[in-house]
């Protein structure tokens, strides 16, 4: 009996530790920011200056921001447009496909629009026009492809905006393929660096944009090859080239001035920047500035290593708890991107919105992670129920997950939505434990009874 009390008190206690440990690490504490040099007022690397009057520099993986500078007014994109118009592209057709000139598609060039000349009828493939879409510009071909990938520039018009909406680009609105002015044609540098995200992620997209040189041969129309330079020029090897751009897109329009959509990738890190309102070099200098900057003052954090995030990084630590398979938590990133001698107890965790059900399997939560009012990383965080042979009951009556976020700054950052996959956790943590100590109990009552009957037994032997 002192055996059975002494194991049932270790896993009572076991149970309680991880049930606080769950709990304390749902609320970390804030302690100021390591020091280190070139700081701002709120402890953040100080930027170059730039030209542009519209600019922000993210991280492609994690989703930081770097830096940004009027990033969430509404600009005219220009021609950085047919990044959007080469993914939509790339994504709904075959590049082996051949595309037919509409009338409309090769008229639909005005006085001195972009062009490499393409006449009604003409035929290439749809490689060849997203390399004269992406390299030259050419408005022509973002046109015919619309015209080809949704059946009419309008439904294709229709597709870019809802694209756009998917991805969070809620400030964004298009009214073309090749961005030609238009007052109803807008998007913002924040929205823009969204788009971008996607579309270097794309990999038929990215060895297309990074192509520096490109010929088109004689075609059904014309005897002539067509020879382009890609015009973006911080492309290695042209003329402000920078060893390490992967990528990019040139714009200008009178109402918004010189535009620029570009990539870059260092040992590891891939940032993307995009300026607005500047200059014909004035943005190749500005992107360089804040490639440069970027690399050298941030670095990557494994979620591990964040006080409120390393409990959902794996599964062995609610495993060992429930002494289960009781599912796994995991986020869909491994770090964030944040000022190199970061102190990392300052990050805190917030969710955006309200976690997602799938079918009680699943639990899906967006989450932002901060350090004091910087987004330093985006993720979502997952609970995957584990399937086993006892199963998973999630109770009836668990909370729904649609209160307002937290101030990331302050104690507490947690909202509902980022309690339910831990409010599962300790459900089941509660469930285990219970049906264990029913089973003890049950196992206690047999022993008294076999007891109590033995020395019935025994008393009736000696009689």
């Amino acid at each position: 009996m002192l055996t059975m009390s002494k194991n049932v008190s270790r896993r009572t206690g076991a149970f309680l530790c991880a049930l606080i440990l769950i709990v304390l690490t749902a609320f970390p504490a804030v302690p100021v920011s390591a020091a280190s040099t070139a700081l701002d007022s709120e402890g953040y690397p100080v930027a170059p200056d730039l030209v542009s009057e519209n600019a922000i520099l993210i991280d492609a993986d994690t989703g930081a921001i770097l830096y940004e500078k009027n990033a969430r007014e509404k600009s005219y994109p220009a021609s950085t447009t047919k990044i959007l118009t080469g993914l939509l592209a790339c994504e709904n057709d075959s590049l082996g496909d051949t595309v037919t000139f509409s009338s409309a598609a090769a008229n639909s060039v005005q006085y001195g629009d972009s062009t490499l000349g393409f006449k009604t009828g003409e035929q290439v493939t749809v490689e060849q026009a997203l390399y004269g879409l992406l390299l030259y510009s050419a408005n022509e071909m973002a046109y015919e492809l619309a015209e080809y990938t949704a059946g009419s520039l309008s439904a294709f018009v229709d597709m870019m905006n809802a694209r756009a909406q998917a991805v969070g680009a809620t400030d964004t609105h298009f009214a073309n393929a090749s961005g030609l002015y238009d007052a109803n044609h807008y998007t913002t540098a924040y929205d823009m660096a969204l788009i971008a995200r996607e579309c270097f992620k794309n990999p038929t997209f990215m060895q297309i944009d990074q192509t520096t040189y490109y010929e088109i041969g004689p075609t059904n129309k014309t005897d002539e090859t067509r020879r382009f330079n890609n015009r973006n020029k911080l492309l290695p090897g042209l003329s402000h080239g920078y060893a390490y751009c992967t990528g990019g897109k040139t714009g200008y329009v009178d109402e918004g001035g010189d535009t620029y959509v570009g990539s870059a990738e260092k040992d590891g890190m891939r940032l993307i920047v995009v300026l607005f309102r500047s200059t014909e070099d004035g943005r190749f200098d500005d992107a360089q500035a804040l490639f440069t900057w970027g690399f050298s003052a941030f670095t990557h954090y494994p979620l591990s290593d964040i006080a409120s995030a390393a409990n959902f990084t794996g599964t062995d630590f609610l495993k060992s708890a429930a002494s289960s398979g009781a599912g796994s938590f995991g986020f869909t990133t491994s770090y964030i991107t944040a000022p190199a001698g970061t102190d990392l107890k300052s990050v805190t965790m917030s969710s955006e919105g309200s976690g997602d059900f799938d079918a009680l399997s699943s639990i899906a939560s967006p989450v932002t992670f901060m350090l004091g009012s910087h987004t330093v990383g985006t993720s979502t965080l997952r609970l995957n129920a584990g399937v086993s042979s006892a199963g998973i009951v999630l109770p009836d009556d668990l909370p729904a997950a649609d209160v307002t976020a937290a101030a990331p700054s302050t104690r507490g950052s947690f909202v509902i939505s980022l309690w339910i996959p831990v409010i599962a956790a300790v459900w089941y943590l509660v469930y285990r434990w219970r049906k264990a100590a029913k089973l003890r109990a049950q196992r206690r009552s047999q022993i008294i009874e076999l007891r109590r009957r033995r020395e019935r037994d025994s008393r009736r032997t000696r009689l």
